[in-house]
């Protein structure tokens, strides 16, 4: 097993402030015989403008912690403010080193049995905890990228690149209302391997 860690964190970056465009190229943390995670996004609408008025109604927030009102108003004033942002693409990303086997080989002897049947096990159960989340038509898609990735367990790739930017506040009210039309709204993609 691991006893030991050595790895290192990496971040790249840029805000566009007149138009707010945050754009994170790379935040990555890779350990030896671990695996690298990789986040990338980009969105449109921090503006500086945004950010004191976010900032402003976090300090409302603090000033009155007993006042349920004014919690209520702050809370409702926050979620008006997130409605200027927009995600424009977002990617997670987790490239293997050796972790991936060691996981399933430690969750099988937990469960008496051995890596391998515990891949299979894994591979399995996905399905019907993708058809609890309602995903629609991208649970096909998720299976086969966890799939391949277990079978040869190498990078698995989450990506979001709608056509166009999509408001946070449309993404919220999908996840609460029809989860199944995420995927298309965002323009999700998984894959495995590539």
């Amino acid at each position: 097993g691991l006893t030991t860690l050595d790895g290192n964190m990496n971040m790249s970056g840029s805000w566009e402030v007149e138009s707010g465009t945050i754009d994170i190229e790379d935040y990555s943390i890779d350990f030896a015989n671990v695996g690298k995670l990789s986040l990338a996004f980009s969105m449109s609408g921090y503006t500086l403008d945004l950010v004191k008025q976010m900032q402003e109604q976090a300090r409302m927030m603090q000033a009155q912690p007993q006042n349920e009102q004014a919690q209520q108003a702050a809370g409702l004033a926050m979620l008006g403010l997130v409605q200027q942002l927009s995600l424009v693409d977002a990617q997670i990303r987790f490239e293997d080193a050796g972790i991936t086997k060691r996981g399933l080989d430690y969750a099988g002897k937990s469960q008496g049995a051995d890596g391998a049947q515990m891949a299979q096990m894994v591979k399995g159960m996905l399905p019907i905890l993708l058809a609890q989340a309602k995903l629609g038509a991208i649970q096909n898609e998720i299976s086969a990228a966890v799939n391949t990735y277990i079978d040869d367990p190498k990078a698995l790739t989450i990506a979001a690149a709608p056509a166009n930017p999509v408001a946070f506040p449309m993404i919220m009210g999908a996840a609460m209302g029809a989860p199944e039309t995420i995927p298309g709204l965002i323009g999700l993609k998984v894959t495995a391997n590539d």
